[in-house]
């Protein structure tokens, strides 16, 4: 949840979980994982993904902070479909192939 909705929202740490996507550059690898968000009730705009923070591990960038904006359930005002904006993590790794076939 973002900082402001944490006290009041719970939502599952891993809700979109481990993606593994195969592209040319970071530009499509996010595209690609904005698609497999949304197959999991994960919103990830284009002016979301535009506007990214990096993400780090000590002084190493290791990913992006991105918006994304998801339903919920509102338990204490009997609300469905309540519309909530949410910090996803993503991380990304670099994978070379090591030998050729």
């Amino acid at each position: 949840m973002k900082e402001y909705n944490r006290e009041k929202y719970w939502i599952i740490p891993d809700i979109i979980g481990q993606v593994k996507v195969i592209a040319e550059n970071i530009s499509d690898a996010l595209t690609a994982f904005a698609e497999k968000a949304a197959e999991r009730g994960v919103e990830i705009s284009k002016s979301a993904l535009k506007n990214k923070s990096p993400m780090y591990i000590g002084n190493n960038q290791c990913g992006y902070v991105i918006t994304g904006k998801t339903e919920i359930w509102d338990q204490s005002a009997n609300i469905r479909g309540c519309i909530q904006y949410v910090d996803i993590w993503a991380e990304i790794s670099e994978l070379t192939p090591v030998f050729e076939i």
